[in-house]
């Protein structure tokens, strides 16, 4: 008969295979424990485990610091999508079953939309879809449409002055040019000003790919 600790740790692998992955994801063990709300020894106890099953070591180990060995690895890329299949069962079923008030949305935008224009409208689809959870990634523009194309992010919302082919793009917000004066300066009292107004006048300009 083989010993009653090797069943007990069997039958909790994908409880080992998390705590492995999230250790793996972090760089931690502390810190995977934060996320999975269990106790460090708990956590280290499972990796452990799973070492002694799969006769290997899965990190380098030095002090808090953790490190994948090249076994480690390999068992990441098989064992990570399986942890976040089953982490993710419940939404990815509702979605499934067409329930769409339920799983994650993804969105990618800079900080100043984060700030200043998604609040409003977050609120009002959060009323609306309760059980739908909001990621919010704060990333550049360019980060923005390196998400889009790695289907990390399910929109992205930020200015858009190159249209790639590739990605569907639909203006949403319109913002009219805006002259910042003093107030004793003589186009501070113009109701209408043109570029030819302007132009005899030095200027203070953002970056060109600056938008806000």
């Amino acid at each position: 008969m083989k010993p009653k600790a090797a069943s007990y740790y069997k039958q909790n692998r994908l409880k080992q295979l998390r705590a492995f992955c999230y250790a793996a994801k972090t760089g931690s063990i502390s810190r995977a424990a934060d996320q999975l709300y269990l106790s460090q020894p708990s956590v280290s106890l499972q990796i452990q485990a799973l070492e002694r099953e799969l006769n290997t070591m899965l990190f380098e180990r030095r002090g808090p610091k953790i490190r994948l060995t090249p076994d480690g690895q390999a068992l990441l890329e098989i064992a990570l999508p399986m942890v976040e299949g089953m982490d993710s069962l419940r939404d990815t079923f509702a979605e499934r079953c067409g329930d769409l008030n339920s799983g994650f949305l993804n969105i990618a935008a800079g900080e100043s939309t984060i700030l200043y224009i998604l609040p409003k409208y977050l609120k009002q689809f959060s009323d609306q879809y309760p059980g739908v959870r909001i990621r919010l990634h704060n990333v550049t523009g360019a980060d923005g449409m390196a998400m889009l194309r790695a289907d990390e992010a399910d929109f992205a919302v930020g200015s858009m002055l190159d249209m790639p082919d590739d990605v569907s793009y639909h203006p949403v917000f319109h913002f009219n040019p805006t002259l910042i004066t003093p107030l004793d300066h003589p186009l501070a009292n113009r109701d209408h000003v043109t570029l030819e107004d302007i132009a005899q006048y030095d200027l203070v300009l953002p970056p060109r790919y600056l938008s806000t």
